[in-house]
C-alpha cells in the first residue's frame, strides 16, 4: 500500500513561516468599525449574561483587543461599561416568585424596584430581563414544556408586555402575529409548573 503526498506534506519551511507570519498580522491588524462593532455587541452580551466567574476573563479578553479596535477608542470602552453597568440591574420581586403566588408583575413594579430598569433603552431592557432564569427546580414534576418566565412580566392591564416577543425571540421561541393566545398557554404553564403539587 503507498501512502499518498499531501499537499500539507510538500510544504517548505519557508512556506511554514509564511503562513505563521500571515496568521501574526491577521491577529495584530486593527478592526474595522465594522468588524469592531460586531466584537463589541457580543461582548457586551456575553459580560451581561456570563456568570460572575467569567467576568475576569471576560474582562481580560476585551484589555487585549484594545489595541485592535480602531480610534476612537471611547465607544469600545462606554460599552464594555455599560454592559458592566447592566449585570447591576436586577429585580427584587422576580417572576419567579411571581409565578409561586400564581401572580404576575407588571413592568412598572420591576421598574420602581430595579434601579435605573425604567431608564435603559429598549435593547438594554432586554438584555436585563434575558437574564431572568429559574433558581430552583419547579415543584411540577410533570413533564417540562419550554416556559420563558418573563412571561409573567405583564402591562400595567396586566397583559402580555411588548418586550415578551423580543425576550421569546432571543430564547429561540418565535410567537404567532397574534400572540395573546400562545403568551396565555405560557403563562397557564408558568403557574400550573409552580403550582403546589
Amino acid at each position: 500500500m503507498h501512502a499518498q503526498t499531501t499537499a500539507a506534506d510538500r510544504t517548505t519551511p519557508e512556506d511554514q513561516l509564511t503562513r505563521a507570519a500571515a496568521i501574526e498580522r491577521e491577529h495584530a491588524r486593527v478592526q474595522s468599525p465594522a468588524e469592531a462593532a460586531q466584537f463589541a455587541a457580543r461582548h457586551s452580551a456575553a459580560t451581561v449574561m456570563a456568570p460572575a466567574f467569567a467576568l475576569p476573563e471576560l474582562d481580560h479578553n476585551a484589555r487585549s483587543a484594545a489595541p485592535l479596535l480602531p480610534p476612537p477608542s471611547t465607544p469600545w470602552r462606554e460599552a464594555a461599561a455599560r454592559a458592566v453597568q447592566l449585570r447591576g440591574v436586577s429585580p427584587a420581586a422576580t417572576p419567579e416568585q411571581a409565578a409561586r403566588l400564581g401572580k404576575a408583575v407588571a413592568f412598572a413594579d420591576l421598574c420602581a424596584q430595579a434601579k435605573d430598569l425604567r431608564e435603559l433603552p429598549e435593547s438594554d431592557q432586554v438584555q436585563v430581563l434575558r437574564r431572568v432564569k429559574p433558581t430552583a427546580r419547579p415543584r411540577s414534576p410533570k413533564p417540562q414544556r419550554p416556559a420563558l418566565l418573563t412571561a409573567l412580566i405583564t402591562t400595567e392591564a396586566g397583559t402580555m408586555h411588548p418586550l415578551y416577543r423580543q425576550l421569546a425571540s432571543h430564547a429561540g421561541h418565535h410567537l404567532p402575529e397574534q400572540a395573546d393566545s400562545a403568551w396565555t398557554d405560557t403563562v397557564e404553564i408558568l403557574y400550573d409548573r409552580y403550582d403546589h403539587p
